[in-house]
Order: C-alpha cells, then structure tokens, then sequence
C-alpha cells in the first residue's frame, strides 16, 4: 500500500493489526524509544518467561543512536539468542540473564551475563 501511495489505508491497516494483536502483546520491559534495541529484548524477554529463564533489564538508550540499525540488531539479537540458548540448557529453571545497555556521551555499553558454567564446543569452520 506504502509503494502504490496508499498512505491512508496502510496506517489503517497496521492501526487494525495493532488493534488484533493487543490482548496478545508481551510484558514491555524495554521502552527506551529506540524500536530495534526494545523489539530485541522485549521479544527476548517473553521468549524467556516461556522457557522459565528470569530476565533482568536495564536500558538507557535514546530513541535515536548513530548506529546502523540492521548492525545492532544482528549484534543483539545474536548475544540474546546465545544467552538464551545456553539458559535452556539449565535445569529446574534456574537459569537467568542479567542485561545492561546504555547511551552515554558518545559511549555504547552492553554487558549480557548468564549463568551457565559448563564448557561449550567451540566450532571452528575455515572455508578456502
């Protein structure tokens, strides 16, 4: 609708989807305002109370940062992936993820900590 010039029809369009989808929306534990850092973690967040995982959040970020947004998202989205995966593999559902992201005078800090001890296979792959 976007392409064609239907500016109308698509805002009604997504205005009704956000309307469907509203009794189903995921706690938001990330609301800095910066659509691709609080997708990530609020997706990650809800993926872990599926799984039992306790998620602690802390987000300080502007709604804008000068990063390429599909750069941060891979980044991201890769280590909350990883540190679910590896808290799965804790039993009971002991396993937590802890998550610090801030924007601070030109300074971007991310810190992801989890609880998994044991030792991973390292995979090497090397393509000639």
């Amino acid at each position: 609708m976007v392409q064609t010039g239907q500016i109308s029809d698509a805002e009604e369009y997504i205005l009704r989807m956000l309307d469907i989808g509203a009794g189903n929306r995921p706690e938001e534990v990330s609301r800095s305002g910066n659509i691709v850092i609080d997708s990530l973690i609020n997706n990650a967040y809800a993926a872990a109370q599926k799984d039992n995982i306790r998620f602690d959040v802390n987000v300080l970020v502007p709604a804008s940062i000068p990063f390429e947004s599909g750069h941060l998202a891979i980044i991201l989205g890769n280590l909350l992936e990883n540190a679910l995966e590896a808290c799965r593999d804790i039993p009971d559902g002991k396993g937590f993820i802890c998550l610090d992201i801030s924007y601070a005078k030109d300074i971007f800090q991310l810190c992801i900590k989890n609880n998994y001890q044991a030792k991973r296979k390292k995979i090497i792959l090397v393509t000639i």
